[in-house]
């Protein structure tokens, strides 16, 4: 994840650059904790959810597959 993330923040500091938007060192470091700690996070948060929504599922498979679907493309919308 801190690959991914200080990739990430690589890239969009070179994108500024190259359209000519003078950034700061602060602007870098909170994108780092933004992208770095943010996506783990909502992951996370997002992960308690459905399970939590899961374990109120007795016996029907389609609707855990279903909202297990739902909650991934869910987290990377939100992402």
């Amino acid at each position: 994840m801190l690959n991914d993330g200080t990739a990430m923040v690589f890239f969009m500091l070179f994108m500024s650059l190259v359209k000519g938007e003078s950034t700061s060192a602060l602007d870098v470091v909170s994108n780092f904790v933004r992208v770095s700690l943010g996506g783990p996070l909502l992951g996370i948060i997002v992960g308690f959810i459905i399970c939590w929504w899961l374990k109120k599922i007795i016996r029907d498979t389609v609707l855990s597959v279903i909202i297990t679907f739902i909650g991934t493309f869910l987290c990377f919308y939100i992402a």
